[in-house]
């Protein structure tokens, strides 16, 4: 792997909060048949989808004009009320959002490099996550250095 001769020197860090449950994806999928093909399919019900969606946009809102990041280091804290929840599928459930609402790139080891993850139960009503995340804009990251006329 070629390291970058220069680093980028714009950072961008944010702390926010995503009030609500975060749904583990993988676990509330459901198996259906597809009506116009009759193959079968797997599929996430509505209310699931809902959650999701209403998490997103607060994302959007609050991520709204900055670029999506790469190079990204973040501290996530799930607020829970279920100690039985599945914390990988609700990491992995959160990531998608988070690419989704525009605030990462992409959800890989490529564009994420160091995440840590912590949770407190809290009383129902109050669950949520506190994301603490810094990186580098993706156009910023892609800028290739201009090479000088001799």
């Amino acid at each position: 792997m070629k390291l970058p001769t220069q680093l980028p020197t714009e950072l961008i860090e944010e702390a926010f909060f995503l009030r609500g449950v975060i749904p583990a994806k993988a676990n509330l999928r459901r198996n259906g048949i597809n009506r116009k093909t009759g193959k079968p399919m797997t599929f996430l019900p509505k209310d699931v989808k809902a959650v999701l969606t209403g998490l997103e946009f607060q994302a959007r809102a609050i991520w709204a004009g900055k670029p999506p990041l790469t190079d990204v280091v973040m501290h996530v804290f799930f607020h829970v009320s279920n100690p039985d929840s599945d914390a990988d599928n609700c990491e992995k459930s959160l990531y998608d959002l988070l690419q989704k609402a525009g605030v990462l790139k992409n959800d890989s080891f490529r564009h994420i490099r160091r995440r840590d993850v912590e949770r407190e139960f809290v009383f129902p009503g109050k669950e949520g996550v506190w994301i603490n995340i810094s990186g580098v804009p993706w156009r910023a990251a892609r800028a290739k250095p201009r090479k000088r006329a001799a």
